[in-house]
């Protein structure tokens, strides 16, 4: 993920950084003319981090993290992946797949400003696209995402698109590729989470669909809007310590889009209740999901919360 640096060769000199004692994960944030950028968080899944003045994160990695991911700052350009279009590109790896373990590893990331303001953006929200074949696939390619681009021609504004789970209905990692894939051709940097689908059909773990999609827990910015993607599969305990420590970098006066793939509606969710009551202290929290291929908006009495549930893509 992230960034094309140094894949034309000419790789510039960047910066050195002399990480502190004991940290094993750190990199230089920029932009697009070498200025270092302050304040951008950055997380491995379960510490987080913002990085100081001279636009350097320090985090000592958690030994069951796969990526290191920046919750993409306001003002910026969604990064996106090179050979996947417009797809998100705002993770790493989070450690040398080849080197040592011990030795502290550098990942660095690259933002470019936005040529406007993204106060006002567009936002697509696609539930379940669910292929379970070829044909499916096919479909997705043909007609949601003609669908997409076509809405998004009638504005000039930034777009930013959250695939809300089931990317997949049956299948393996290459299903999740091709349709990696079809969401970058798009044109909207997209982001996904993770559906039932995408465990039942494929390793309950969510490896697989991690590998190819990216983390299955993250944030980012557009505008005055803090969005958060969580795997509801099951909200772990690991999650909600991780989304803490994210929403302690965000101020209550922000709209928070906290997104997700089963409806939480009034359920006996576990650590449900964590999780409503960490974004109910913002002005503006709103719930979108999808899974039950029908649109519904749903008040939650108990929080006084919207829960908006997208209809199927497929």
């Amino acid at each position: 993920g992230g960034g094309n640096n140094g894949q034309d060769g000419t790789e510039e000199e960047k910066p050195e950084i002399k990480p502190d004692e004991g940290i094993t994960l750190y990199g230089l944030v920029s932009d697009s003319e070498g200025n270092p950028l302050e304040g951008v968080v950055v997380s491995d899944g379960y510490s987080v981090v913002a990085t100081d003045a001279k636009g350097v994160y320090q985090i000592v990695r958690s030994a069951n993290a796969k990526y290191v991911f920046i919750s993409a700052p306001s003002g910026y350009e969604i990064p996106t992946q090179a050979n996947y279009g417009s797809y998100q590109g705002t993770y790493q790896a989070a450690n040398s797949l080849t080197g040592s373990s011990t030795k502290p590893y550098r990942a660095d990331f690259t933002l470019t400003k936005l040529s406007q303001s993204d106060t006002r953006f567009l936002l697509f929200g696609l539930g379940d696209p669910q292929p379970d074949n070829d044909e499916h696939i096919k479909r997705f390619r043909t007609e949601t995402v003609p669908d997409v681009k076509k809405i998004k021609a009638d504005y000039t504004i930034p777009t930013v698109g959250i695939a809300l789970g089931d990317i997949l209905g049956k299948g393996d990692a290459q299903t999740f590729t091709s349709m990696k894939r079809a969401l970058g051709e798009t044109g909207v940097p997209f982001f996904t989470t993770i559906g039932n689908h995408d465990k039942s059909s494929v390793d309950y773990t969510g490896d697989t669909y991690r590998d190819v999609l990216g983390p299955r827990w993250y944030s980012f910015n557009r505008g005055e809007v803090h969005f958060v993607a969580m795997d509801n599969c099951l909200f772990s305990d690991e999650q909600v310590a991780w989304l803490e420590k994210d929403l302690s970098f965000v101020p209550t006066s922000k709209m928070i889009v906290l997104y997700y793939h089963i409806p939480l509606r009034d359920t006996n969710y576990r650590n449900r209740q964590k999780v409503l009551d960490l974004i109910s202290k913002y002005q503006n929290p709103t719930l979108m999901c999808a899974h039950t291929h029908y649109f519904q908006p749903y008040h939650m009495r108990s929080h006084n919360l919207f829960e908006r549930i997208h209809g199927g893509t497929c």
